[in-house]
């Protein structure tokens, strides 16, 4: 069948980076894993509402490593005026659907770009908290960091979405 045959085309440098690949995302869930537990069991009062952008990027870093894990990707660039570029997926996905593969892909990238926004929200609240001093300004609450770690939410999935759509329009 057309997996078996899949299966035996591996190279050594598919083989390779199936495994550095899955090493670092491994890596990456227990890491977050315990940074989560940390934040759980460990964050002091004052710190609360800045645990929320640490919990909020523990979680899309997890959902992250998964689906990279899932959709582990050669990339293969073609030399033509078009730019062309072919997706070989070695990962797990591989063994359900092609789609899925492009899904788990495309999920990957819009959650290192998410992850991205709430580092540069977390550089600007300590930037906040630095300039300031800090003992005189109100405490910003913890509800008030869940709404614009949702509020960064809503734009890249509305973006993720687009791009699920139009990929899956192109394959019917």
């Amino acid at each position: 069948t057309l997996k078996k045959t899949a299966k035996v085309m591996l190279t050594i440098y598919d083989k390779i980076q199936f495994g550095v690949t899955s090493s670092l995302n491994t890596s990456a869930i227990v890491a977050n894993v315990l940074l989560i537990a940390a934040i759980a069991l460990r964050t002091p009062k004052q710190l609360r509402s800045y645990s929320v952008f640490l919990l909020n990027n523990a979680i899309i870093d997890i959902a992250s490593a998964t689906a990279s894990a899932m959709g582990v990707v050669r990339l293969r660039v073609i030399q033509d005026h078009e730019g062309s570029m072919i997706f070989v997926f070695l990962g797990p996905c591989s063994l359900i659907r092609e789609e899925f593969c492009h899904l788990c892909h495309a999920l990957h990238i819009n959650l290192v770009q998410q992850s991205t926004i709430l580092l540069l929200l977390s550089f600007a609240f300590r930037l906040y908290i630095i300039g300031s001093n800090f003992p005189s300004r109100p405490a910003i609450s913890s509800v008030r960091f869940a709404l614009i770690c949702a509020t960064t939410l809503l734009p890249m999935t509305i973006i993720y979405w687009m791009n699920v759509l139009h990929f899956c329009i192109r394959f019917i």
